[in-house]
Formats: C-alpha cells, sequence, structure tokens
C-alpha cells in the first residue's frame, strides 16, 4: 500500500476515533474499552517504521487528549521501544502545557492564606487569611474587588451561600459572620461557639449554616435570623471541617480526635462515628450522589467511607422544608 494513502488512512482513523471520544459539545468524555484498545494500537504505532504512520499516530492521539493521557504516561516511562517512548513523553509534554498551567496570581494578602473559594458562577473568589482579611476577586482579571473583612481577626474558613449573593467567614473568636458579597457589608453574627470558630459551611439551599470550632462542637444556624438551631456534640476534639450533605439532611465532620462522624441534621443525632485516621482529620466532603464521603488527615492519607446504605430518595424534600401531610 503506497505511503500517502497508509497515511490517508490513518488520519481518518484518528477523526473517527476523535470523535468517539468527544461530546457533541466538545467536552471529552471517558475512554470505551474500544476506544482504550486503539489508544494502546496508536501507541505502539508510534514506533512504526513508517514516518507516515509514526506521524499520524502522534496527531491522533494528541487529538484525542486527555483520554489517551493515563496510557500515554505508561508508555512514557514504561515503553519498551525508544521511539514511543520519545513521542509518548512529547506528547504528554505538549497535554500538560495546554492542560496544566497557572493562569493567574492574586496578590495583596500580607500573610498566609487558610481558606478559599470558588462563587458559583466561577467569576468570584474569595480568601481568608492570616493577616486578618477576607477578600473578594475577580477570577479573570486577579483584581481585587472588595475587602470585607479588614483586620478584623485571623480568619481562618470561608464559604459561597448557592446564589453567590452572601458569604461565611470565621475570625480567631466564637462568632460566624454573613456577609452581603455585593455591598460588602456585614448582615448577621452567629453567636454560640465558646471559643474560636474553625470551619463553616453552607447548606445546599443556602437557608442554614454549619460551624465547628474549638470547643469541639458543631452549629447549626438559621442563617435568615442568625438563630442557633443545634448543637452537636461528641467530638472529644476540634472540630477542623464540616460539610453538608446534597440533600441537606445530614452532615459530616472532622476532628483533631482523628474522627469522621456523621450526623442527622434534623435531630442533630450522631449516626456513626468512623475511625481508622491516625492524624487530624482537616477535611471531609460528600460524593455528588450522597453515598459516600471522603476525608483527608494529617497522617498523611484521604479516606473513603460509605455513608449511606441506599441513595436519597429523588423525591424526599429539601431540608428544612414542610413535609406534606399524608391523607
Amino acid at each position: 500500500m503506497p505511503r500517502l494513502l497508509r497515511y490517508l488512512l490513518a488520519v481518518v482513523s484518528s477523526a473517527l476515533l476523535f470523535s468517539a471520544v468527544v461530546g457533541g459539545d466538545g467536552a471529552k468524555t471517558a475512554a470505551p474499552e474500544q476506544t482504550r484498545a486503539e489508544i494502546e494500537r496508536l501507541i505502539k504505532q508510534l514506533g512504526s517504521d513508517e514516518f507516515s504512520e509514526r506521524e499520524a499516530a502522534t496527531k491522533a492521539l494528541e487529538a484525542i487528549d486527555e483520554p489517551a493521557l493515563g496510557a500515554l504516561r505508561k508508555a512514557a516511562t514504561e515503553g519498551a521501544d525508544p521511539e514511543v517512548r520519545r513521542r509518548a513523553e512529547r506528547i504528554v509534554a505538549a497535554m500538560d502545557a495546554r492542560s496544566y498551567r497557572k493562569l493567574r496570581c492574586f496578590t495583596g494578602h500580607a500573610d498566609g492564606i487558610n481558606s478559599v473559594a470558588f462563587s458559583p458562577d466561577g467569576r468570584r473568589a474569595l480568601s481568608g487569611s492570616k493577616d486578618q482579611t477576607l477578600r473578594l476577586w475577580d477570577v479573570d482579571t486577579g483584581k481585587e474587588l472588595r475587602r470585607l473583612a479588614g483586620r478584623t481577626g485571623y480568619v481562618r474558613s470561608v464559604a459561597f451561600s448557592p446564589d453567590g449573593k452572601r458569604a461565611l467567614s470565621d475570625r480567631d473568636d466564637d462568632i460566624v459572620r454573613l456577609w452581603d458579597v455585593q455591598a460588602g457589608k456585614e448582615l448577621r453574627r452567629f453567636k454560640g461557639h465558646r471559643q474560636s470558630v474553625i470551619t463553616v459551611a453552607f447548606s445546599p439551599d443556602g437557608k442554614r449554616a454549619l460551624s465547628g470550632g474549638w470547643d469541639e462542637t458543631l452549629r447549626l444556624w438559621d442563617v435568615q435570623t442568625g438563630k442557633e438551631l443545634r448543637c452537636f456534640e461528641g467530638h472529644t476534639g476540634n472540630v477542623h471541617s464540616v460539610a453538608f450533605s446534597p440533600d441537606g439532611w445530614r452532615a459530616l465532620s472532622g476532628s483533631e480526635d482523628k474522627t469522621v462522624r456523621l450526623w442527622d441534621v434534623e435531630t442533630g443525632m450522631q449516626l456513626h462515628c468512623f475511625t481508622g485516621h491516625t492524624g487530624n482529620v482537616n477535611g471531609v466532603a460528600f460524593s455528588p450522589d450522597g453515598w459516600r464521603a471522603l476525608s483527608g488527615s494529617w497522617d498523611n492519607t484521604l479516606r473513603l467511607w460509605q455513608v449511606s446504605a441506599e441513595p436519597p430518595s429523588p423525591v424526599r424534600p429539601a431540608a428544612g422544608a414542610a413535609v406534606p401531610k399524608k391523607k
């Protein structure tokens, strides 16, 4: 078969493969089994005796992009053929240069930054710092838009409301603060903790908030009124992280006592205590389906937990909403 024809066939094949792993909106999707086999074939083709075939395979793999990245990294480090390793290294470097790079540097804080958060629309960011300031940034330009708190205490944690209009923060005291992000005004203070607050979170509907602190408790707040709705007790160390489940009915907490605890938000009852970490648990998060949770610890590990026997009912009302009476 003439070289030109082989090259054209390879290009057509790569175009078909590209369409298989790219959605209609241009987004990369996970490679199906047959696509993974084709990626392996193309990687092998990087070592072909024919230059045109090597070039066609290179172009095809570059077009596939992320779905091929794992196999390419493996080929670049473990490939037996030097030509395959060289080309795989070059393709990986090009992908990394496109995908993984610093876009912007936000400067202005005068001390270490403890917490950051994106607004729901991704256009703004919040940062809380040891320099005692809470700052709002324009993500596209890196410009500081507003200083919501200035020299008011060590800011440990920040969170945007689901609508992006409000924010929560703590500082080096026992008070949680609610902010109007656009106006830069403090709207409300939540008072009840006996020692400094460490972590804050909004419920998925934005109507309630959670906080955890040095007093070894979690507290649930009504955002509209600032009233403390519930105190969750059981930890024997500082509470470093809190999170609401996607449906708002449960909460997670991670603590200096090395445990992760699951709570019923409505009753304050502890549903389960997860043990296994050997260091402070500083981060917790629910999976989007609410079945699992992640925790991160100073023991240098992340741990994945099952937190529900079955998925939440799709018809279950949002936490805090009135439950319809049975007829």
